[in-house]
Protein backbone atom coordinates (compact mmCIF):
# COMPACT_ATOMS: atom_id res chain seq x y z
CA UNK A 1 0.00 0.00 0.00
CA UNK A 2 3.05 2.55 0.99
CA UNK A 3 4.56 1.73 -2.60
CA UNK A 4 1.24 2.25 -4.31
CA UNK A 5 1.11 5.71 -2.70
CA UNK A 6 4.42 7.02 -3.33
CA UNK A 7 3.94 5.64 -6.51
CA UNK A 8 0.88 7.69 -7.03
CA UNK A 9 2.60 11.35 -6.19
CA UNK A 10 5.28 10.70 -8.22
CA UNK A 11 3.31 10.17 -10.95
CA UNK A 12 0.81 12.53 -10.04
CA UNK A 13 3.94 15.96 -9.73
CA UNK A 14 5.22 14.22 -12.98
CA UNK A 15 1.26 14.99 -14.70
CA UNK A 16 1.85 18.68 -13.29
CA UNK A 17 5.28 19.55 -14.68
CA UNK A 18 3.95 18.15 -17.78
CA UNK A 19 0.76 20.16 -18.04
CA UNK A 20 3.06 22.80 -16.63
CA UNK A 21 5.26 22.73 -19.40
CA UNK A 22 2.48 22.14 -22.10
CA UNK A 23 0.49 25.09 -21.28
CA UNK A 24 3.26 27.51 -20.25
CA UNK A 25 3.86 27.97 -24.30
CA UNK A 26 1.21 26.49 -26.40
CA UNK A 27 1.79 25.80 -29.59
CA UNK A 28 -0.94 25.41 -32.66
CA UNK A 29 -4.72 24.56 -32.08
CA UNK A 30 -4.16 23.73 -27.69
CA UNK A 31 -3.42 28.12 -27.91
CA UNK A 32 -6.79 28.90 -27.18
CA UNK A 33 -7.77 26.03 -25.30
CA UNK A 34 -5.08 27.08 -22.31
CA UNK A 35 -6.47 30.20 -21.49
CA UNK A 36 -8.39 28.51 -18.34
CA UNK A 37 -5.13 27.32 -17.11
CA UNK A 38 -3.40 30.36 -17.02
CA UNK A 39 -4.33 30.79 -13.41
CA UNK A 40 -2.82 27.63 -12.51
CA UNK A 41 0.35 28.50 -14.60
CA UNK A 42 0.69 32.22 -12.34
CA UNK A 43 0.17 30.01 -8.93
CA UNK A 44 3.06 27.26 -10.22
CA UNK A 45 5.23 30.39 -11.19
CA UNK A 46 4.60 31.91 -7.32
CA UNK A 47 5.70 28.95 -5.98
CA UNK A 48 8.70 28.62 -8.02
CA UNK A 49 9.65 32.35 -6.98
CA UNK A 50 8.55 31.59 -3.21
CA UNK A 51 10.93 28.42 -3.25
CA UNK A 52 14.27 30.27 -5.23
CA UNK A 53 13.39 33.47 -2.69
CA UNK A 54 13.83 30.90 0.28
CA UNK A 55 16.80 28.97 -0.62
CA UNK A 56 18.56 32.64 -1.79
CA UNK A 57 17.66 33.25 2.28
CA UNK A 58 19.17 29.94 3.44
CA UNK A 59 21.71 30.69 1.51
CA UNK A 60 22.47 34.12 2.90
CA UNK A 61 22.18 32.66 6.67
CA UNK A 62 24.90 29.84 5.45
CA UNK A 63 27.48 32.78 3.76
CA UNK A 64 26.59 34.49 7.28
CA UNK A 65 28.06 31.33 9.05
CA UNK A 66 30.84 31.38 7.28
CA UNK A 67 31.68 34.67 7.53
CA UNK A 68 31.29 34.69 11.53
CA UNK A 69 33.39 31.51 11.72
CA UNK A 70 36.25 32.86 8.84
CA UNK A 71 36.45 36.09 10.98
CA UNK A 72 36.61 33.90 14.45
CA UNK A 73 39.32 31.65 13.49
CA UNK A 74 41.35 35.12 11.78
CA UNK A 75 40.82 36.49 14.96
CA UNK A 76 42.60 33.59 16.96
CA UNK A 77 45.49 33.49 14.55
CA UNK A 78 45.82 37.15 14.42
CA UNK A 79 46.20 37.34 18.50
CA UNK A 80 48.18 34.17 18.45
CA UNK A 81 50.51 35.15 15.38
CA UNK A 82 50.99 38.48 16.69
CA UNK A 83 51.91 37.78 19.96
CA UNK A 84 54.58 35.51 18.58
CA UNK A 85 55.76 38.53 16.05
CA UNK A 86 56.15 40.93 19.28
CA UNK A 87 58.14 38.22 21.24
CA UNK A 88 60.55 37.70 17.99
CA UNK A 89 60.50 41.21 17.47
CA UNK A 90 61.77 42.58 21.51
CA UNK A 91 64.33 39.32 21.44
CA UNK A 92 65.84 39.92 18.30
CA UNK A 93 65.73 43.33 17.86
CA UNK A 94 67.54 43.52 22.13
CA UNK A 95 70.35 41.13 20.92
CA UNK A 96 70.92 43.15 17.76
CA UNK A 97 71.33 46.47 19.94
CA UNK A 98 73.06 44.67 22.74
CA UNK A 99 75.52 43.23 19.72
CA UNK A 100 75.81 46.67 18.33
CA UNK A 101 76.73 48.28 21.43
CA UNK A 102 79.48 45.58 21.99
CA UNK A 103 80.68 46.60 18.73
CA UNK A 104 80.60 49.94 18.98
CA UNK A 105 82.00 50.13 22.40
CA UNK A 106 85.07 48.17 21.59
CA UNK A 107 85.91 49.56 18.26
CA UNK A 108 85.61 52.91 20.48
CA UNK A 109 88.35 51.60 22.81
CA UNK A 110 90.49 50.27 20.43
CA UNK A 111 91.06 53.55 18.42
CA UNK A 112 91.56 55.23 22.16
CA UNK A 113 94.19 53.16 22.67
CA UNK A 114 95.71 53.43 19.13
CA UNK A 115 95.31 57.32 20.04
CA UNK A 116 97.20 57.04 23.13
CA UNK A 117 100.18 55.00 21.16
CA UNK A 118 100.48 57.25 18.06
CA UNK A 119 103.83 58.82 19.26
CA UNK A 120 105.05 55.15 19.13
CA UNK A 121 102.98 53.91 16.13
CA UNK A 122 103.02 57.35 13.76
CA UNK A 123 106.19 55.90 11.72
CA UNK A 124 104.42 52.60 10.91
CA UNK A 125 101.36 54.57 9.88
CA UNK A 126 103.57 57.02 7.66
CA UNK A 127 105.81 53.79 6.56
CA UNK A 128 102.14 51.74 5.83
CA UNK A 129 100.84 54.98 3.77
CA UNK A 130 104.42 55.26 1.69
CA UNK A 131 104.16 51.11 0.54
CA UNK A 132 100.47 51.74 -0.36
CA UNK A 133 101.06 54.96 -2.59
CA UNK A 134 103.93 52.70 -4.20
CA UNK A 135 101.71 50.21 -4.60
CA UNK A 136 99.11 51.94 -6.30
CA UNK A 137 101.54 53.71 -8.74
CA UNK A 138 103.20 50.24 -9.74
CA UNK A 139 99.35 48.53 -10.17
CA UNK A 140 98.00 51.76 -12.22
CA UNK A 141 101.45 51.69 -14.76
CA UNK A 142 100.49 48.24 -15.14
CA UNK A 143 97.11 48.51 -16.20
CA UNK A 144 97.81 51.43 -18.10
CA UNK A 145 100.70 49.76 -19.81
CA UNK A 146 98.23 46.57 -20.72
CA UNK A 147 95.46 49.31 -22.41
CA UNK A 148 98.07 51.70 -24.72
CA UNK A 149 100.50 48.40 -25.57
CA UNK A 150 97.63 45.63 -25.41
CA UNK A 151 100.43 43.48 -23.91
CA UNK A 152 97.50 40.48 -22.84
CA UNK A 153 96.82 40.11 -26.90
CA UNK A 154 100.54 40.19 -27.46
CA UNK A 155 101.85 37.92 -25.11
CA UNK A 156 98.98 36.38 -24.00
CA UNK A 157 99.68 37.26 -20.19
CA UNK A 158 98.94 40.83 -18.96
CA UNK A 159 101.18 42.95 -15.86
CA UNK A 160 98.29 43.50 -14.32
CA UNK A 161 97.90 39.83 -13.82
CA UNK A 162 101.64 39.30 -13.37
CA UNK A 163 101.56 41.84 -10.42
CA UNK A 164 98.64 40.40 -8.65
CA UNK A 165 100.63 36.70 -8.90
CA UNK A 166 103.91 38.70 -7.54
CA UNK A 167 101.98 39.98 -4.78
CA UNK A 168 100.54 37.05 -3.59
CA UNK A 169 103.53 35.04 -3.99
CA UNK A 170 105.40 37.04 -1.46
CA UNK A 171 102.43 37.14 0.87
CA UNK A 172 102.31 33.24 0.70
CA UNK A 173 106.38 32.92 0.99
CA UNK A 174 106.29 35.17 4.33
CA UNK A 175 103.27 32.19 5.21
CA UNK A 176 105.86 29.83 4.91
CA UNK A 177 108.81 31.45 6.51
CA UNK A 178 106.59 32.46 9.32
CA UNK A 179 105.15 28.94 10.26
CA UNK A 180 109.11 27.93 10.72
CA UNK A 181 110.73 30.82 12.13
CA UNK A 182 107.89 32.86 13.94
CA UNK A 183 109.48 35.56 11.65
CA UNK A 184 107.42 37.39 9.23
CA UNK A 185 109.23 39.37 6.13
CA UNK A 186 106.51 41.68 4.87
CA UNK A 187 104.49 42.22 8.64
CA UNK A 188 105.58 44.20 11.81
CA UNK A 189 106.79 42.23 14.72
CA UNK A 190 103.63 41.00 16.76
CA UNK A 191 103.92 43.51 20.11
CA UNK A 192 103.82 46.50 17.04
CA UNK A 193 100.59 44.64 15.42
CA UNK A 194 99.26 44.69 19.21
CA UNK A 195 100.21 48.19 20.06
CA UNK A 196 99.24 50.00 16.62
CA UNK A 197 97.06 47.59 14.42
CA UNK A 198 95.33 45.32 16.56
CA UNK A 199 92.24 45.29 19.21
CA UNK A 200 92.14 43.13 22.40
CA UNK A 201 89.03 41.99 22.37
CA UNK A 202 88.55 42.61 18.37
CA UNK A 203 85.28 44.29 17.26
CA UNK A 204 82.98 41.23 16.07
CA UNK A 205 81.51 42.36 12.52
CA UNK A 206 80.51 38.97 11.98
CA UNK A 207 78.27 38.57 15.25
CA UNK A 208 76.65 41.66 14.20
CA UNK A 209 76.46 40.97 10.67
CA UNK A 210 74.79 38.08 11.64
CA UNK A 211 72.27 39.22 14.11
CA UNK A 212 71.43 41.81 11.59
CA UNK A 213 70.39 38.83 9.13
CA UNK A 214 68.56 37.10 11.57
CA UNK A 215 66.52 40.22 11.87
CA UNK A 216 66.39 40.46 7.69
CA UNK A 217 65.04 37.49 7.85
CA UNK A 218 62.03 38.13 10.31
CA UNK A 219 60.49 41.18 8.45
CA UNK A 220 61.38 39.54 4.61
CA UNK A 221 59.89 35.97 5.52
CA UNK A 222 59.19 35.25 9.21
CA UNK A 223 56.76 37.99 9.48
CA UNK A 224 54.80 37.73 6.23
CA UNK A 225 54.61 34.04 6.35
CA UNK A 226 52.89 34.31 9.86
CA UNK A 227 50.49 37.54 9.13
CA UNK A 228 49.02 35.54 5.40
CA UNK A 229 46.98 33.07 7.13
CA UNK A 230 44.72 35.44 9.03
CA UNK A 231 44.53 37.99 6.65
CA UNK A 232 43.44 35.21 4.24
CA UNK A 233 40.87 34.28 6.77
CA UNK A 234 39.58 37.48 7.39
CA UNK A 235 39.77 38.04 3.20
CA UNK A 236 37.27 34.90 2.94
CA UNK A 237 35.19 36.24 5.89
CA UNK A 238 35.35 39.83 4.06
CA UNK A 239 33.48 37.55 0.72
CA UNK A 240 31.07 35.86 2.51
CA UNK A 241 29.31 38.80 4.41
CA UNK A 242 29.81 40.33 1.03
CA UNK A 243 27.83 37.73 -0.65
CA UNK A 244 25.41 37.66 2.30
CA UNK A 245 24.03 41.48 1.96
CA UNK A 246 24.01 42.07 -1.61
CA UNK A 247 21.05 42.15 -3.12
CA UNK A 248 18.66 39.26 -4.06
Amino acid sequence: MKYILITSGILLILGLIQIYYKFKKPIGPDAKSVEGFKPFLRLIDGFKKIGKTISNVFKRFKNLGKGFQYGGEGTGLAIKNSAIITGLMFKDSFAYTYEAATYGYRWLMCNIKKLRNIHYCFIFYIFDLVLYIIYIIIYSAAVLIDAIFNIKRLFGYSLQNAFNRSVKSIRDLDKVIYSYSGIHIIKYPTYIENMCYKCTPEPNLKALDKRKKVLEDNFNRKFPKMTRPFVQKFEKSGKEFKNAFKPL
